[in-house]
């Protein structure tokens, strides 16, 4: 379907580097489009109320957390391009499959699907909304890095009907995320993206927090959880590393 896949290192794929731990990559025989195609008709074929989710994969970061184990790419943006191209090509190919389906969720994640450009994430989101259908009440998520804020992108989520954010922020101790190889981001940075979500109207914000990173302990994780609800997300979740 496009020469992204037909190019990729086959040990690069993501499939046997994600789910390692329990897949045995010599019995791993990924499914050809037509078969994945005639799965989902029998699947589809049987109910006419399914509540199904849907969900698009941004495989590209800033960088490698060294608490992420998952597969990922460091930004390229001649790879990101081809992946955008793979992407679509996938979504219309796969969309009449779907007619007549409303999706009750859309989650837009893995890694960070702000390091796309305004134009990329208004293209992609016209081409889900165009070819899927969802329901009215349905939920759907925009994974957010506060390190790529940008008013415009906030913009142009909630204009093509992102209702819900999720942000990654993980600590606010500068040493504790460079020990894990992440950016800093600013108690400011994230401010400033919750106060322009807000006045966008998106109104289910949460924020991600890890606790016991690297050199993290009891009163920095404090600290962190305290700045954060002075901001006041709609959830706080935290993850136990």
């Amino acid at each position: 379907i496009s020469t992204y896949i037909k190019t990729r290192p086959k040990e690069n794929d993501p499939i046997s580097e994600t789910y390692r731990w329990w897949v045995n990559e010599k019995n791993y025989i990924p499914l050809s489009n037509l078969e994945i195609k005639v799965w989902w008709k029998n699947y589809l074929s049987k109910s006419s109320d399914l509540l199904i989710d849907l969900y698009i994969h941004i495989p590209f970061c800033y960088k490698k957390c060294s608490y992420c184990f998952y597969y990922k790419e460091i930004l390229d943006n001649l790879l990101l391009d081809k992946y955008l191209l793979y992407l679509e090509e996938y979504l219309l190919d796969f969309a009449p499959i779907f007619r007549g389906i409303k999706f009750k969720s859309l989650y837009i994640w893995w890694w960070t699907p702000t390091v796309l450009s305004e134009k990329q994430i208004n293209k992609l989101l016209l081409v889900i909304n165009k070819n899927f259908s969802f329901l009215e009440w349905a939920e759907k998520t925009f994974e957010w890095n506060p390190l790529s804020f940008s008013k415009n992108k906030i913009e142009i989520i909630s204009k093509l009907w992102i209702n819900r954010v999720s942000m990654w922020v993980q600590s606010l101790d500068e040493k504790v995320l460079k020990n894990s190889n992440r950016e800093y981001q600013n108690t400011q940075m994230i401010k400033e993206s919750i106060n322009n979500m807000l006045l966008n109207n998106i109104n289910d914000i949460n924020v991600d927090l890890i606790v016991w990173l690297k050199d993290d302990d009891i009163d920095k994780f404090s600290f962190t959880l305290k700045e954060v609800i002075k901001m006041k997300p709609h959830t706080i979740t935290i993850y136990w590393l």
